[in-house]
């Protein structure tokens, strides 16, 4: 049984989505992201700039993972991330860029690191990323972020389409500014 968002869910989409949109910068000489909205992490460790819409950001209830959705066209009662046309987790880990990036390819699914390329985004976060493709319409876009005082963060990309230059992606990576020291989920301080 599919389910479309009715008045009342809608409306609350929508609210969210215009507070959001009155945020964006639109001058091309003020900002190197025009057009897009600032997104402040609620524990304050960080930032990055992005479409709203057609992203959402879903602040966490509990625990560590910030996740953003480009919601899918119809949404039914077991709707769930992995059916968003877009993703992104965003979350700490352990270590440097490069090791978080090692260990992670290891999976479960194991995904192909051999092509990862440096990342170094306009606030001076440096790291890597990679990008692979787990089933027909299951592609990822893995990016390990870090500064020495503020830890290391994963962005965990997943689309329905190839998503490695994707351009949109692109300026949420490079716009993406660790602010505060982390402790990863599982480790202690």
């Amino acid at each position: 049984m599919q389910l479309r968002l009715g008045p009342p869910a809608l409306g609350l989409v929508v609210a969210g989505l215009v507070v959001f949109a009155g945020c964006g910068d639109i001058d091309g000489t003020q900002e190197p992201f025009a057009g897009t909205v600032r997104y402040q992490d609620l524990q304050g460790r960080f930032e990055l700039r992005l479409l709203v819409p057609p992203w959402v950001p879903i602040p966490p209830v509990t625990g560590d993972v910030t996740i953003f959705v480009v919601m899918p066209d119809t949404i039914t009662m077991n709707s769930k991330e992995s059916d968003a046309r877009y993703s992104l987790d965003v979350s700490t880990v352990g270590g440097d860029a490069a090791s978080a990036l090692k260990a992670a390819a290891v999976g479960p699914p194991a995904w192909d690191a051999s092509h990862a390329q440096p990342v170094r985004t306009t606030s001076g976060a440096t790291g890597v990323e990679a990008s692979w493709q787990e089933g027909p319409t299951a592609f990822h876009r893995e990016v390990f972020l870090g500064t020495a005082s503020a830890g290391t963060f994963h962005l965990h990309f997943t689309g329905k389409k190839p998503i490695a230059g994707d351009e949109m992606i692109n300026q949420m990576i490079l716009s993406f500014t660790p602010r505060v020291a982390v402790t990863p989920i599982g480790t202690s301080p």
